[in-house]
């Protein structure tokens, strides 16, 4: 092949990859994150949310909702089983529609156990409103650890 035809040949493929090209340079907008806000996801797989730190548009509000009261309950004696409760109010000024709390308990500064509380908020949580929610959780390694070892941690909520 000669090197004229080389060279028309780069030529004809350059041209047609303009257009491929525009439209990959164009895109504006993509989603690609997981949680909602703004976090950090430690080396453990925690996530520690970071919306006080991060300023907002004026088009975005925070969503401020105040977990309290969480508290690990030990397994009766002889079972596996143990649980965990708390309460979130919403300390926003609008409604927050509330499904899933995610969360972790952590002991020596390692995740020993990891699940999820649905939980139903109907139209959702209104401004001031509180809810109380609990449930079981099940590991070999809860019933090993002493009560006050064990923190209760919500990694996110949906």
């Amino acid at each position: 092949m000669g090197r004229t035809m080389q060279k028309y040949i780069l030529t004809t493929i350059s041209i047609a990859l303009i257009p491929f090209v525009c439209e990959i340079t164009t895109v504006k907008n993509v989603v690609a994150q997981e949680y909602p806000g703004c976090f950090l996801i430690t080396t453990a797989g925690t996530v520690v949310e970071l919306n006080n730190l991060c300023t907002l548009g004026k088009e975005q509000t925070a969503e401020t909702l105040e977990f309290s009261a969480l508290e690990f309950q030990p397994p009766i004696a002889g079972l596996k089983s143990g649980g965990v409760q708390g309460s979130v109010t919403n300390r926003s000024n609008k409604v927050i529609l509330l499904r899933t709390i995610y969360f972790q308990l952590v002991a020596n500064n390692r995740v020993i156990a990891a699940s999820n509380i649905p939980v139903e908020t109907g139209n959702g949580l209104q401004p001031g409103e509180s809810l109380s929610f609990n449930t079981g959780i099940s590991s070999n390694k809860i019933g090993k650890l002493p009560e006050e070892e064990v923190k209760v941690e919500i990694t996110r909520y949906e």
